[in-house]
């Protein structure tokens, strides 16, 4: 009777034992990047907690790749505590590749016995950096300025409008013209604020040549890159004492243009 009653404290306490051990439960064992900029270091971090009877410890953390770096707490989670691994993706070298890597999670099983492990998982798409396209934040309202049929030894005034549709400053370092004698160009102010107008006066005086064809051109110089140059197009026909008709003009235009 004795012995049926150890054998039976024996086999309670042992079973008792073996059911008391940590357990670990994430929130979440897979993690999809999507697309990974190209060179860049995402990363992610999955929280668990320790969901069994004895204190917890992360004996080992280990990935599949080089290219994949976690970060564990190191000191043991009493039961019913948490933590967090940091995993981190080094995307140099996979420019235009997909990846899918796995993080081992090996940790106590109980006293003395053998590491239990859990697996986590990242993946993605790796795609170059795109260069965002700069916007010209200058508005101009025409780069055409038609002054039409003049008469010789008149002048005629033309006004542009400048719109600053940036965030940030914009200066008018200096006004070109292709022909400093038949015009007189002057922009005020010459610094534009952030959605402020400035306008350009062009004014053309026709006695300064014989009376031609116009074809002149202004080239606007601002504090933005070189590249975003505005030009203003100046065309139409100064004459004396003759005079054209509207389709006339607009022919004599075409010719002009081309």
């Amino acid at each position: 009777m004795k012995r049926s009653f150890f054998i039976f404290i024996f086999v309670f306490t042992a079973s008792t034992f073996v059911s008391s051990q940590p357990k670990i439960k994430f929130d979440k064992t897979d993690h999809d990047f999507g697309e990974v900029i190209v060179n860049s270091y995402p990363k992610t971090t999955f929280k668990f907690k320790n969901v069994g009877d004895l204190p917890l410890v992360l004996t080992k953390v280990k990935t599949s790749c080089g290219c994949t770096t976690p970060r564990w707490p190191k000191d043991t989670i009493l039961p019913g505590g948490s933590g967090e691994i940091e995993v981190v993706f080094n995307s140099r070298g996979y420019k235009n590749k997909s990846f899918a890597k796995s993080v081992i999670v090996s940790y106590n099983r109980d006293n003395g016995g053998t590491a239990k492990a859990q697996v986590l998982y990242i993946h993605g798409k790796v795609v170059p950096k795109v260069k965002p396209i700069p916007q010209y934040p200058l508005k101009i309202s025409s780069q055409i300025i038609d002054l039409g049929l003049m008469k010789y030894g008149r002048k005629k005034e033309i006004i542009i409008s400048l719109q600053n549709e940036g965030d940030s400053i914009v200066l008018v370092k200096g006004l070109i013209s292709s022909c400093d004698q038949c015009m007189q160009v002057v922009c005020d102010p010459m610094r534009i604020e952030a959605g402020q107008n400035a306008q350009i006066t062009v004014t053309y005086l026709s006695k300064s040549h014989e009376p031609r064809s116009i074809k002149e051109n202004i080239k606007i110089l601002t504090s933005l890159d070189k590249k975003y140059l505005h030009e203003l197009s100046i065309k139409g026909i100064t004459v004396v004492g003759e005079t054209l008709k509207g389709k006339e003009y607009k022919e004599r235009i075409k010719v002009i243009s081309e």
